[in-house]
């Protein structure tokens, strides 16, 4: 906002705006810094800008960009005046009512642990930056408080949460040093007024000390540079002081310049295992003095240690470098109960080696890690470094003992998964020149990211401000109340980052969604799909951890971003995973043992995400293709061949008994005793229940009605009460949107057989109902002008010799619950005759019927019109469907397997009448046969029309067209080879003459795939073919002839839009003399083909299309 309307007191204003601004070289400088209020108010922080030129400087497009946002606005900073920029203007005046030269209300807030801010001028350079922290330089080394017997060092800096401010000594020097601030005098700073610990003369600043070799051999001096910078250098004397370990007192050696800043000093060769503490100092010529790095008497400064052997090349080294008396109150910790231990840190030095380079770090804090595992003789540390000086952006690793390679791999693992997950690696560890670890850790540890900002930062930079938590031995996900004191108890949730804040809000907001049943509220605390995937990651590694995912409480972390507030699970402690512990065969859903995860997994569409997982991970990131290169690639060069296998062993043999627990197909139990292929119920109440496919289905419905649904087991029961008769259960499982996923039927007689036979013929319009089962005996007429109507849900029984003869109407109309079945009589054995219709020209519907046991032809049509709809054929292998110059309408019908059969046969098509055939399934044939083998349609009147129909395959021909003229569009032909031992070819669709008469048949949209020939063009034959994929054909995808047949030749085709792809021949059996002469044409228009013969057309093209994933899925990848 305008400085002029809200941040600057009127006297200020006016002197601000009547100074000739200038653009004069950097001079305004962070001046003064207020990051911590000592009640933790970010409302109270500010930071001071000051003019230390000689000139005023227009600030006018300025911004502070980084830190906290700010941009400035017309304001002219007047020569050696300060400026605040308050986080919230309004909180300073009431703080600080006599500063007026004030602006602010930024975004944002500074961070309590340290961070960078910027100043960049209107051209977008920057004009100051200055990185603060709360350790290292920018703190004193202390003694800690009391733990567990001992005390160790921290860092303390009364900025940080103390309620002071960080202060500029001296602006004629670079601001970028700790050692140029200093804690202010007074509470809250010194804003818009002189630093309180504003120095003239400021002693020297000692940068940058380094010794080197960072790991010397007993023949090696080592020597120690630094780098100073003063006021004048001049008259400044630089001394080193070191000591060996052990010794009271230091030797002394004067430090040479040995470039403009540096200055250096060596000390002679020491021996082997010796550890040399030494530190630098420097006194100006004005006498004021510094040592760095500035700590009590009886803290280790800078340590080296000269180590002779030789280590072979591998992981990365980690040294670690402690006095003897600090190692030796380490080791006593280690020797207190695991449950009453200390985590007081010592104060030594860490070398890093790896990749070619080593990197030294003085001042870390190194103690004892864990819970438990403190017990173990190979204890794990935790490694802090100074934050001010992190390594590789880490102010702390965890250096874990446990499994480092079940560690290492169980991290990768989740992050393969898309999960988020520490990082962890295998180091070897060094501490005093011993390395740590025995042949339980494979002489490695697993160097980790603890739980913390850095972690977040990393795992979520995008929204890395929010609130994580570690979950102790009491956090079981339980709704504790709105106030957040029970959470933050010990054991409970510990916040690891913005722990200033007493801020729960995300956590209880979270925790209490859980708690209920509102789906909605809890889709915007957490990502359910997530968490489950989650889950299943553990399940899969077998982890026998007690933590929350196995039932318990505690081992795992959440984190809350303020982007995203929905609550993501991160996993921690992953040493008891792959066998390290437990079989290959521990239990699933072990996650339910803990309530608040048992009512959320209860809930079926949240189950069914966690089976999905499991599957879905068990044949991906668990799969041997995928898990066996991960395993070698990142333990395979430091663990013996037969961990390695072991790990192996234990993925492949857990990850196929996870699958083997999974459920996959919709099971029906009755608990009845079966005679004739059904069940037999006494009752009129009959329990079902099974299974069904988990990883899909979230309900399953039995004739309508939902079942009862038991997630964990993927189980469903339900009660259904019987008609008399035979009852078709129709059990559905269905998936979360409704959609059905699996069907199955369950056939339960119930009652007395009928034995009253219906007569031979109808005299008058008729209604059977469902109320009982009727009997036919012998063939039963339906005359003329006479209907036949069967309610949904009858049962017809037929003897040996009954049948439905129909000359009238027949109307049985069942429906999806309530289907009609026709079937052999109880009792009988053999086929019974079917149903025939002769010279019926009404509108017969036979819809949602079942026909058990049927001869061969079990529906004939003769001069007749008749609708098929939802039909289904049982317990028959012989021949479905005759016709002669018939109207027949077949959809949504399910066509068996049969043997030596064809399921349609027929000729000749009624006038005005029609012969389709829409979205059925047709099974498959063995022999010389075909699936339809029909003749007799030709334009300009009915033809043969096939839509979204799937042919599952056959031994000779899918459609057999002699002299029918057919539209196929939409279906699905694949898997017809030959099986037989005629002379002829095996195509899905194969033309042929049936007397004169030729085929001519429009293919449009349909899929080829696994046929010894897609389409067989013979005898005068014409093919219309557009936007077909013809892929897999065997010999070829289209064939013009026989070869083994003496045949007349087709007359011509038309292919445009088409793709032909893994054919062995995309045309076959075309003799080019046929198109030389014209007997035969072929047109080729747009299509992926490949150019094999003299055709007429443009525009195609010879390449891969890029299938999804052929043959299942020949959508077309994008490029």
């Amino acid at each position: 906002m305008p400085l002029s309307n809200r941040s600057l007191r009127r006297g200020w204003l006016g002197l601000l705006f009547c100074a000739a601004a200038t653009s004069a070289p950097a001079q305004v400088l962070i001046n003064e810094i207020h990051y911590r209020p000592a009640n933790e108010s970010v409302a109270e922080e500010f930071i001071e800008l000051w003019n230390f030129g000689s000139e005023p400087v227009s600030l006018d497009g300025w911004q502070i960009n980084a830190g906290v946002r700010f941009a400035f606005s017309k304001i002219t900073l007047p020569p050696d005046s300060g400026l605040v920029v308050a986080a919230n203007v309004a909180r300073f005046a009431e703080l600080h009512p006599g500063v007026k030269n004030v602006t602010g209300n930024w975004q944002g807030q500074l961070a309590n642990n340290g961070e960078t801010i910027r100043l960049i001028d209107a051209t977008g350079a920057t004009a100051d930056k200055v990185r603060y922290a709360t350790e290292g330089d920018w703190a004193r080394r202390v003694r800690g408080p009391m733990h567990g017997g001992h005390r160790g060092w921290i860092w303390r800096a009364a900025h940080g949460g103390g309620g002071h401010s960080l202060e500029l000594m001296q602006p004629s020097l670079s601001n970028n040093h700790a050692q140029n601030w200093h804690t202010s005098v007074a509470g809250r700073g010194t804003p818009g007024r002189a630093n309180s610990s504003k120095l003239a003369n400021l002693p020297p600043m000692i940068l940058d000390v380094i010794h080197s070799p960072a790991v010397p051999r007993s023949t090696d001096p080592v020597t120690v540079t630094a780098r100073v910078i003063d006021e004048s250098l001049a008259g400044v004397s630089i001394q080193l002081f070191y000591r060996l370990d052990g010794e009271a007192n230091f030797w002394e050696l004067p430090m040479a310049r040995s470039g403009s800043e540096q200055f250096a000093a060596t000390i002679s060769p020491q021996a082997n295992g010796q550890v040399v503490e030494f530190y630098v100092s420097a006194t100006d010529g004005q006498g004021a003095a510094r040592a760095w790095p500035s700590a009590p008497n009886n803290c280790p400064r800078l340590l080296y240690q000269v180590d002779d052997q030789t280590v072979a090349p591998g992981r990365p080294v980690q040294r670690i470098i402690l006095t003897k008396l600090e190692r030796d109150e380490l080791a006593e910790i280690g020797r207190r109960p695991w449950h009453n231990t200390s985590d007081a840190q010592m104060s030594g030095t860490f070398v890093n080696t790896e990749s070619g380079r080593t990197r030294v770090h003085y001042n870390i804090g190194v103690r004892l890690r864990g819970s438990t595992s403190r017990a173990a003789a190979h204890k794990s540390r935790r490694v802090n470094f100074p934050n001010d000086r992190p390594w590789r952006a880490h102010t702390a690793v965890n250096l874990n003992a446990v499994h480092p390679h079940a560690q290492e791999l169980g991290s990768a693992l989740f992050r393969l998964a898309g999960l988020p997950a520490p990082r962890a690696r295998a180091v070897r560890v060094f501490e005093n020149n011993e390395r740590l670890g025995g042949a339980s850790q494979f002489a490695h540890y697993a160097e980790l990211d603890p739980l913390n900002s850095e972690y977040i930062r990393w795992q979520f930079p995008n929204d890395n401000s929010g609130n994580l938590y570690k979950g102790g031995g009491y956090a079981d996900l339980k709704f504790l109340g709105d106030e957040p004191t029970p959470y933050a108890e010990k054991y409970f949730y510990a916040k690891k980052t913005n722990a200033w804040q007493n801020d729960y809000s995300d956590l209880t907001e979270f925790l209490r969604a859980l708690g209920k049943a509102d789906e909605s509220a809890l889709a915007d605390r957490m990502d359910v799909d997530a968490w489950m995937r989650h889950l299943a990651v553990h399940d899969l590694l077998g982890n026998e951890e007690t933590s929350l995912v196995t039932g318990d409480k505690g081992d795992y972390a959440l984190y809350a971003g303020t982007a995203d507030r929905r609550s993501v699970l991160i996993p921690y402690d992953l040493d008891a995973v792959l066998g390290t512990q437990g079989g290959t065969q521990s239990p699933l859903w072990r996650a339910t043992a803990n309530p608040a995860l048992a009512q959320l997994m209860s809930r079926p569409a949240v189950a069914v995400r966690y089976w999905f997982h499991l599957e879905d991970l068990a044949q991906t990131v668990f799969s041997a293709e995928q898990l066996e290169p991960v395993i070698d690639r990142l333990v395979g060069d430091y663990l013996p061949r037969t961990e390695v296998d072991r790990l192996k062993s234990f993925a492949a043999k857990r990850s196929e008994f996870v699958l083997s627990q999974i459920p996959r197909e919709l099971t029906v139990a009755t608990g009845l005793a079966k005679r004739d292929g059904f069940f037999f119920s006494d009752s009129a109440m009959v329990t079902l229940s099974g299974q069904a496919p988990a990883t899909t289905a979230v309900a399953v419905e039995v004739n309508g009605q939902t079942a009862d649904w038991f997630a964990p087991k993927a189980r469903w029961q339900t009660k259904v009460t019987l008609r008399r008769g035979l009852n078709r259960l129709l059990v559905l499982a269905l998936d979360a949107d409704g959609n059905e996923v699996a069907r199955q039927h369950a056939d339960v007689w119930h009652g007395d057989a009928p034995t009253r036979s219906l007569g031979q013929r109808l005299t008058r319009s008729t209604r059977w109902t469902a109320a009982r089962p009727l009997l036919v005996v012998k063939p039963l007429v339906v005359p003329a002008d006479i209907t036949l109507t069967v309610d949904p849900g009858a049962t017809v029984c037929f003897g040996p010799e009954g049948r439905l003869l129909v000359e009238g109407r027949l109307l049985a109309e069942g429906d999806e619950q309530r289907r009609i079945q026709f079937l052999r009589a109880p009792g009988t054995a053999g086929p019974w005759g079917g149903v025939g219709f002769s010279d019926s020209a009404y509108d017969n519907r036979i819809a949602h019927v079942d026909f058990h046991h049927t001869g061969s032809y079990a529906l004939a049509v003769t001069n007749s019109v008749v609708t098929l709809d939802h039909v289904q054929w049982h317990g028959t292998r012989t021949n479905l469907i005759w016709f002669q110059d018939a109207s027949l309408t077949v959809r949504d019908s399910v066509f068996p397997d049969l043997s030596h059969s064809e399921h349609v046969r027929g000729i000749g098509i009624r006038d005005g009448g029609e012969l389709v055939f829409e979205r059925n399934r047709f099974g498959t044939t063995s022999g010389y046969n075909d699936i339809l083998d029909v003749s007799g349609g030709k334009r300009p009147g009915p033809i043969l029309q096939m839509y979204d129909n799937d042919f599952f395959g056959g031994s000779d021909d899918g459609l057999d067209l002699d002299g029918m003229d057919a539209h196929i569009e939409g279906n699905t032909f694949h898997s017809f080879h030959k099986r037989n031992s005629s002379s002829s070819i095996s195509a899905a669709i194969a033309t042929g003459r049936h007397g004169e008469q030729a085929s001519n048949i429009t293919v449009v949209q349909n899929i080829f795939y696994d046929n010894d020939h897609h389409i067989l063009l013979k005898q005068g034959g014409r093919l219309e073919a557009s936007n077909n994929t013809f892929y897999g054909g065997m010999f070829g995808a289209i064939a013009f002839d026989e070869p083994l047949r003496e045949l007349e030749m087709p007359r011509g085709a038309r292919l445009i839009g088409n793709i032909f792809f893994g054919n062995k021949a995309d045309l076959i059996h075309l003799k080019p003399l046929w198109l030389e002469q014209k007997w035969v044409w072929l047109h080729v228009f747009d299509s992926m083909i490949r150019k094999s013969h003299d055709w007429f057309g443009e525009r195609n093209l010879a390449a891969d299309p890029m299938f999804a994933d052929a043959p299942l899925d020949v959508r077309l990848l994008p490029g």
